[in-house]
């Protein structure tokens, strides 16, 4: 996890580059307020939230060892700070709903798991603790009354349950949707309300879907199926 190049520090305020300090700053080639350096091709690097492996959180529960706790703390900031700027309310220093609107339902799923583990691995009181616990309330807060209440449940009817992002809601992708469940479950473990709600309202088709006689339970495992 050391050689992957998401260690974006902030010298001047001693804490890795987040979007309460740097609102108007996009970690991606478009933005229009971006580092000099980012990851390419050419770099031999290239960062993708869609593939990101958990390279820190085990390491560290395993040693104890704070550099891996700052790797954790690092690759959580770098995949919230690579959301565009409408899903974090147009730059205005509050991650609103960040990886629910126009992304992959695997990214989303990935990235709330680094911030749950970065939030885990952090120090009572600390900024990174502080931070990732209100940018996860955020998160839960914006997916699930602005998302699956107001949009998802409705449109979808009697297949509700599904994590509606990255098709425009023409279709889906089972397996992604299974990618989403282990660290909302986690959350909901932890005493999280909002993730246990979450959950409670995937039910439907997380478990209906198996053994509904009108559904065709091959289609579970399909690679996209139409709504």
């Amino acid at each position: 996890g050391g050689h992957i190049p998401w260690h974006y520090y902030d010298n001047r305020t001693k804490h890795y580059v987040n979007i309460d300090e740097h609102p108007n700053l996009w970690l991606d080639g478009r933005g229009y307020i971006k580092p000099d350096q980012l990851p390419t091709y050419e770099s031999g690097w290239i960062t993708d939230t869609a593939h990101q492996p958990a390279l820190a959180y085990i390491p560290y529960i395993i040693t104890g060892s704070r550099y891996f706790r700052d790797l954790q703390a690092s690759s959580a900031h770098f995949m919230v700070m690579t959301g565009w700027d409408a899903p974090r309310g147009n730059f205005k220093s509050i991650d609103l709903g960040l990886h629910y609107v126009d992304n992959q339902v695997r990214a989303a799923g990935w990235t709330m798991r680094e911030m749950y583990q970065a939030a885990n691995l952090g120090v009572t009181g600390s900024f990174d603790k502080l931070y990732f616990d209100k940018v996860i309330d955020n998160n839960l807060n914006f997916l699930y009354y602005n998302q699956c209440l107001a949009n998802w449940g409705p449109a979808q009817g009697d297949v509700h349950g599904v994590i509606d992002l990255y098709q425009g809601g023409a279709e889906f992708a089972p397996w992604q949707q299974d990618y989403a469940i282990p660290i909302y479950a986690r959350l909901a473990i932890d005493g999280n309300d909002l993730a246990l709600q979450f959950m409670h309202w995937r039910r439907n088709w997380m478990v209906a879907s198996m053994f509904q006689p009108d559904f065709n339970p091959y289609s579970r495992a399909a690679y996209h199926v139409l709504f």
